[in-house]
């Protein structure tokens, strides 16, 4: 949360253009959900990448749940997909860095 406040402050007091915007998004999303599965695999000590995959998947389908209920608008295959890939890849390779520091 509070990167996207930073961002968002960011896009008001600057002349950043707003094309970037989805970018930052998935950057954020990336890194959230990377600390998350990181976390869990280093509590759990082992397993680090089904932990990470494990968190990549309840990220997604929270965020769709919640886009759903926000947005009633339909949600597009190519956009979901899309986020798909990037929580699973950011919770893999959280959960891997996190068992790797537990260690």
């Amino acid at each position: 949360m509070g990167l996207s406040i930073i961002a968002g402050l960011t896009y008001y007091f600057t002349s950043l253009s707003e094309n970037t915007m989805s970018w930052v998004a998935a950057s954020i999303l990336f890194l959230s959900v990377a600390t998350g599965s990181g976390y869990a695999a280093k509590r759990a000590r082992s397993r680090g990448l089904f932990n990470g995959l494990g968190v990549g998947i309840v990220s997604f389908i929270l965020i769709w749940i919640i886009s759903g209920l926000f947005l009633p608008s339909s949600i597009l295959l190519a956009g979901a997909l899309g986020k798909l890939t990037l929580t699973l890849a950011a919770g893999g390779l959280g959960g891997v860095i996190g068992v790797a520091i537990a260690s």
